[in-house]
């Protein structure tokens, strides 16, 4: 299965592509590139691409939609549309999140992996990532956000908010930002580049269900707490990915 992102002929294109398995330095692996067939007939299959698993996987190459099959499509934004990480992106500013309806598939609550490439272009305020929350100081699912001490922290309320910062970001470099939450281990664990800032925290709280839905870029509401320069790849998963994933 795959899923064409952008195709620019003549230029550079990305396509997504669902590989069962290649195994490093393989001299067996392998798949193939067909091209220079203007009579080909479109061959994509997005949903087959992403695992159930993934609740919502958000290119944020020219609209907000969701390439799972659960479809969980956010509203159009003012947010700028340029140049990203793996093909275009959205530049965020004040009041320019999107927002993506609450649904069943939504409502996580054994696991979750929260992730997203940015590139801030100021670190004077907090920076949304994602949020399912009912408002600036309501209980929440889930939320990541980068904190006004440029700590990445993933939040959620259970009679109570729990809190579990960890790592720093930087301005004007694009860096993969990670939070995962396990119920199973009550671990929770904040990764940058791939790479697990600090120890894991425990969390022996459960997540719990609502109704609120999903802000891209914005954190319930909260004044000041708005993502603020380039955005790319918000992905939503039911599960807990490994350190080695």
């Amino acid at each position: 299965a795959h899923e064409i992102e952008r195709w620019q002929p003549g230029r550079t294109s990305w396509v997504w592509v669902r590989v069962p398995r290649i195994d490093a330095a393989s001299g067996t692996d392998f798949i193939w590139l067909y091209f220079d067939a203007p009579d080909a007939t479109d061959g994509q299959d997005p949903a087959g691409v992403w695992a159930s698993d993934y609740r919502g996987v958000w290119h944020l190459d020219g609209d907000f939609d969701d390439s799972t099959a659960h479809a969980n499509h956010g509203s159009s934004s003012p947010a700028a549309d340029g140049p990203a990480f793996i093909g275009n992106g959205k530049s965020f500013a004040s009041d320019q999140h999107s927002v993506v309806p609450d649904a069943p598939s939504l409502d996580i609550t054994e696991a979750v992996t929260i992730s997203a490439w940015m590139s801030p272009t100021s670190l004077s305020h907090q920076l949304a990532v994602l949020a399912k929350r009912e408002a600036c100081e309501g209980e929440a699912n889930y939320a990541v956000f980068v904190r006004s001490d440029d700590r990445i922290q993933f939040e959620h309320y259970d009679a109570g908010w729990r809190i579990f910062p960890r790592g720093t970001v930087e301005i004007d470099r694009w860096q993969w930002v990670t939070a995962t939450f396990d119920t199973s281990t009550d671990q929770v664990a904040v990764y940058i580049d791939g790479a697990r800032v600090g120890e894991v925290m425990t969390n022996d709280r459960a997540l719990l269900t609502d109704a609120n839905p999903i802000e891209i870029g914005r954190n319930g509401g909260c004044g000041g707490d708005y993502m603020e320069g380039p955005m790319d790849e918000v992905r939503l998963e039911a599960m807990a990915r490994s350190a080695t994933w």
